[in-house]
């Protein structure tokens, strides 16, 4: 026995017809809806990245006058606030690495008796170097004055001593012909910004130099010994004078030397920063070897002086970075 089912054949294919309308319409709706989705996923997520990384991009190329946008009220519009944050502190430093640039002596002293000339490269925005020089005239007589100092560390702190320092210099400027004292005063200034948290210590040295008698006094509190270098390079002589750092103790005590200069000496100054530097070899510079830098880069002029020590030193870097700052002085008895 068979059963057969009889059903007009247009009827179905109107069917198939509607079923497959119903199919066409779920998935335009799918797509319009996976769209929207992705839609708020870049808006979300994807456009926040983004701009995050613009602002990451300018931090690295030092455009501290870049903003973020609103990003929202989630963990990405904090981390927009906290960049935000970040770039105009940075700017702010920026502008006072400016500001203390300024502080420093901007020309050479260049006439007949002497020639000096120094200069501090910083690699953030703020250093904590310091180098003056003063030309002094009282009664008729005039003494020249050179200093340079390296507190420890970097940053807001360090930048903050090195100012009160160049304030305390320029107040008792009546002690630049007598270098002790004006190392005292200064070892007093750093003790009495001292807490247990923040226990900052300075190097310092000083000479004071009377073209008349071609004689220098020289005082020392931890810094670099500076080099004597005789006209044309000739020889190199250390002058090494032991002093503790200003603020290591309350107590300390400081001492100064007698320099007897005679026509085309040089004496040069420098922080710890290229002594201490390293090549793309991994060599520590050291002093020894820029002893030999300091001799072969003679010249009659503190600034070509200074520049072709700056010259040889590039050149045995040989590409490496430097990791602290350095600042050179060089003073020539003409």
């Amino acid at each position: 026995m068979r059963i057969i089912a009889l059903y007009p054949v247009q009827k179905i294919q109107n069917q198939i017809k509607r079923e497959f309308s119903k199919f066409i319409f779920a998935t335009i709706l799918a797509i319009l809806l996976l769209s929207a989705i992705v839609a708020i996923f870049l808006h979300g997520f994807i456009t926040p990245v983004n701009a995050l990384e613009k602002a990451a991009i300018a931090l690295k190329n030092k455009t501290f006058s870049y903003r973020l946008p609103k990003l929202g009220n989630d963990e990405l519009g904090e981390m927009a606030e906290i960049f935000n944050k970040n770039l105009e502190d940075m700017e702010e430093l920026s502008a006072a690495g400016i500001v203390q640039n300024q502080i420093m002596p901007l020309t050479p002293i260049q006439n007949q008796k002497i020639s000096l000339f120094g200069k501090s490269i910083v690699l953030t925005e703020l250093g904590g170097d310091y180098f003056d020089y003063f030309e002094i005239t009282e009664n008729d007589k005039t003494t020249y004055s050179m200093m340079m100092g390296d507190v420890a560390g970097h940053g807001v702190g360090a930048a903050l001593l090195m100012t009160m320092a160049k304030t305390t210099v320029n107040f008792f400027s009546n002690y630049l012909r007598q270098p002790v004292k004006l190392i005292n005063e200064l070892h007093k200034l750093i003790l009495s910004t001292k807490t247990r948290k923040q226990r900052k210590i300075m190097t310092f040295q000083l000479l004071s130099f009377d073209p008349n008698t071609l004689k220098g006094i020289y005082a020392n509190a931890g810094a670099c010994s500076p080099f004597l270098v005789k006209k044309n390079g000739v020889s190199v002589t250390e002058i090494f004078l032991p002093g503790l750092v200003l603020g290591a103790f309350k107590k300390s005590k400081f001492q100064e030397t007698e320099i007897d200069f005679e026509h085309g000496d040089a004496l040069i100054f420098y922080t710890d920063g290229i002594a201490e530097a390293k090549n793309i070899d991994n060599e520590v510079l050291g002093y020894d070897r820029l002893k030999q830098m300091v001799k072969k880069s003679w010249q009659d002029d503190a600034e070509l002086y200074y520049q072709q020590i700056l010259n040889e030193y590039h050149n045995w870097l040989n590409g490496a970075k430097a990791v602290d700052d350095l600042t050179i002085m060089v003073f020539i008895v003409k």
